[in-house]
Parts: structure tokens; sequence; C-alpha cells
């Protein structure tokens, strides 16, 4: 739902004169990396701010989002997304080790925790 909001990939600055070829893997990936960062950016930007810092899991689930996507590819990325956001506050909040995190306690539960199951 996110990609769709973002449009075109609109990084941050220096991103307007890129052009981007999908010849090479590397290519894909910055390609991957700036619709991940433009949809990312457009959430962060103007719905966060809206409905407030309230996420109980470490690290928030839109940097989890980032994370995932930078270390799986778009699409694999966007599927632990959906499942970090399906678990967001439910039963992982017993069975993660609990952090402090700005003098609030949140649960730990970063990418590296989530994809064991992918072996390179």
């Amino acid at each position: 739902m996110l990609m769709a909001l973002a449009g075109p990939a609109s990084g941050g600055e220096g991103d307007v004169n890129r052009s981007v070829s999908s010849s090479s893997p590397q290519s894909e990936s910055v390609a991957d990396s700036d619709t991940v960062d433009g949809a990312l950016g457009v959430f962060r930007k103007y719905i966060s701010p809206i409905d407030g810092d309230r996420c109980p899991m470490y690290p928030s689930c839109s940097h989890y989002s980032h994370d995932a996507a930078k270390k799986h590819g778009l699409i694999m990325g966007w599927i632990m997304t959906c499942d970090r956001l399906m678990r967001c506050g439910r039963d992982e909040l017993r069975v993660s080790p609990p952090v402090v995190v700005g003098g609030a306690l949140k649960c730990f539960d970063p990418v590296e925790n989530n994809d064991f199951w992918w072996s390179e």
C-alpha cells in the first residue's frame, strides 16, 4: 500500500539527475532502495506525525521495513514487513526480549531475528 502512495521513486538529495538501468543486479537494488525510501518517506513525513510514536517494537516498523528491503530486496522485504505489521504489538511482546529505548520499554525485534529461514 505504501508503495502505491509513493509514485515514482524520489529519494533524497541528488536523486533527481540519477538514471537507473535495470540491466545489472546492482542497478535493481538501487531502484529497489529508492522505491522503499520513497514509500517510507511519504509515511514518515505525512502519516507518522499524525499517528504519533506509539510503536511498541524496536526498531519501529518503518525502520524494520527499510532494513528488510535493504537486506533481502523489495519483494521479500515487503513480505517481511507485512509479517511484522501483523505481529506488531501482539504475541511478539511476550516472546521477544524487552529493551529500554528513550525511556520507554519496547520489544526488540530486528530483521536478523526473523530471517533465520533465509540461506545465502
